[in-house]
């Protein structure tokens, strides 16, 4: 098992669907919301974009 921080709910999702397997991940809001969490991720594989 691999932990990782969660420091909000958001982010806390998007560990999820990394961690089931998804390629991309869409966030309804500002390009700043889990910036850190997005990059993050796209080190890992996930795709993430902004819609908002």
């Amino acid at each position: 098992m691999i932990l990782h921080p969660r420091p909000s709910p958001i982010a806390a999702s998007m560990y999820q669907l990394r961690d089931v397997g998804v390629d991309a991940i869409i966030l309804h809001g500002p390009s700043g919301c889990s910036f850190r969490t997005a990059r993050l991720l796209e080190l890992d594989g996930v795709r993430v974009f902004w819609n908002g």
